[in-house]
């Protein structure tokens, strides 16, 4: 199957992914992308973003990714996002191609995205209960 990325829409990924040669291909359409970075990207900073009365945020770094064949699947600027998530009471860190949103955005983004899986997840789950229920009566 071939996706064909549409400008300025976001694609965002759920903690581990790393197909970085995608993530490329998704910056060339001239759209963007978010996802959770997992504990293994290494990342290395080149500037910081000043972020002034924005709640939660940590970081917002511009870097480059150094991890195996990263840099030669994804060799542009990446934008890396550490906050504070008081919902969940515990940090995350967002990747981005988005220069131009401000973090907070990206991480509204990301938790829309996160609550949107939630609820997938629920109405899932109930259903598959309503099922077995009907199947036992």
């Amino acid at each position: 199957m071939i996706l064909i990325y549409q400008q300025g829409n976001y694609y965002i990924f759920d903690r581990g992914y790393n197909d970085f040669s995608r993530l490329y291909a998704i910056n060339n359409h001239n759209a963007f992308f978010v996802f959770r970075a997992r504990n293994g990207v290494k990342f290395r900073h080149i500037y910081s973003i000043k972020n002034e009365n924005q709640s939660g945020i940590k970081a917002d770094q511009i870097g480059v990714f150094t991890t195996g064949n990263s840099p030669k699947r994804y060799p542009k600027k990446i934008c890396k996002i550490c906050y504070y998530d008081t919902e969940q009471d515990r940090d995350f860190v967002s990747l981005t191609n988005d220069f131009n949103s401000d973090a907070n955005t990206i991480t509204e983004l990301y938790r829309n995205y996160l609550r949107n899986i939630a609820g997938y997840w629920q109405v899932i789950t109930q259903q598959n209960a309503h099922k077995s229920t009907i199947n036992k009566i």
